[in-house]
């Protein structure tokens, strides 16, 4: 009897099996995805140990937008328009041992894909610094700052896609490029000294003028700088804002207080009295449109000038008043602002998350996890 009741069942139990069965899923097919064209609100956060790579992400959408690989203590740089991304960097072939590399990756700004790699004679290993990798305004010359064994910048000629010279800058450090063919660079006597080139991209030194104490008062390596009108912001320990034009003739206003802009007392020098101080590792951005420079600032004693920020205060660049403060809900130390008619501003701390706050509300309308920490690079498209 059970012999017959299986044999009634089995046909109908298999049926059902086949039913069910899921249909064989096909073979993926291999595709190259492309980036939409460069807007003001693509994000460029690099940096981080544990990720040493370069996070492309749309900040207005808090997506991923791609990815470029690079190795640590790179340079990056953006080529006008977003037509290619370039990383300076610095490669071993046995990882912390062997042959050294220095080079320039090119990347094709719509693929990300690998173009060329430019050699170098050599380049300054340091953290992640805007102005140790900087492009000339058509973005034909990159300036890699360079320390081996004495400071200088290589010149590469993206057109010829190759190193056509190197300036030698005696106690100086940083690239701040104004035009097309000139830069300026901070000397450890307090001075701003810049360089032009011939027309053979051969350097010399073409004036430097003197603007800050760098014994009692020294100015953060970190600023702010637009490229369109020449102008760059520095901030001091201390909290003053020096404003420098640059050229073959550089010019420097005098230093005005952000304390003062708030009302509130500045801090003395060489003192460690608390007092509101700016800080951080990217802590200054400028947004020419509005006129309005946005720094990181945080309350502590002297020479907290790595701390975190508690705020950002939002001032007028030209009439040196403060617009308003903005309280952070997570500390940061890293600021950037998109260029455009309205734009926002992006904040990373130490940990993995891209802030967006609208600077007019100061309230957060985006955030992203599982980014790098690190400084925040954006440009106009």
């Amino acid at each position: 009897m059970k012999q017959k009741l299986w044999a009634l069942l089995l046909p109908a139990l298999c049926a059902g099996a086949l039913a069910q069965t899921p249909p064989i899923p096909q073979a993926e097919q291999s595709d190259v995805a492309t980036l939409r064209p460069l807007t003001a609100r693509r994000a460029f956060l690099w940096g981080g140990f544990f990720n040493p790579g370069i996070f492309i992400v749309d900040a207005d959408k808090a997506e991923m937008e791609g990815y470029l690989p690079r190795s640590d203590w790179s340079g990056f740089a953006i080529a006008p328009g977003g037509k290619a991304y370039y990383v300076s960097e610095t490669l071993w072939t046995h990882d912390t041992r062997g042959q050294r590399q220095d080079i320039i990756a090119v990347y094709n700004g719509t693929t990300l894909s690998l173009e060329k790699e430019i050699a170098l004679p050599g380049r300054a290993l340091s953290v992640p610094k805007a102005q140790s990798f900087a492009l000339s305004a058509s973005g034909r010359y990159g300036y890699v700052y360079n320390l081996s064994p004495a400071s200088s910048v290589v010149v590469v000629d993206f057109n010829k896609q190759k190193v056509v010279s190197s300036v030698e800058t005696p106690g100086c450090a940083l690239v701040l490029p104004y035009g097309e063919s000139g830069f300026g660079s901070l000397c450890a006597d307090g001075s701003l000294s810049t360089f032009g080139l011939d027309t053979r991209a051969h350097g010399s030194l073409k004036s430097s003028v003197h603007f800050f104490d760098a014994a009692r008062d020294p100015v953060f390596d970190a600023l702010a700088l637009d490229a369109a009108s020449r102008k760059a912001f520095f901030v001091s320990y201390l909290g003053h804002i020096y404003e420098a034009t640059l050229g073959d003739e550089p010019h420097v206003t005098p230093a005005w207080s952000l304390q003062a802009a708030a009302n509130l007392s500045e801090p003395r020098e060489e003192s460690n009295e608390v007092a509101w101080r700016p800080g951080g590792s990217q802590l200054i951005a400028y947004h020419p449109q509005s006129g309005r420079l946005f720094v990181l600032m945080h309350v502590g004693e002297g020479w907290s000038h790595k701390r975190e920020a508690a705020e950002v205060w939002v001032l007028n660049a030209s009439s040196h008043t403060l617009i308003r403060r903005i309280v952070l809900k997570e500390p940061a130390v890293n600021v950037a602002v998109s260029q455009e008619a309205n734009p926002v501003l992006m904040l990373t701390g130490h940990g993995p998350r891209l802030t967006v706050l609208d600077p007019d509300a100061g309230t957060v309308t985006r955030t992203m996890d599982a980014v790098n920490g690190g400084p925040i690079m954006t440009a106009a498209p």
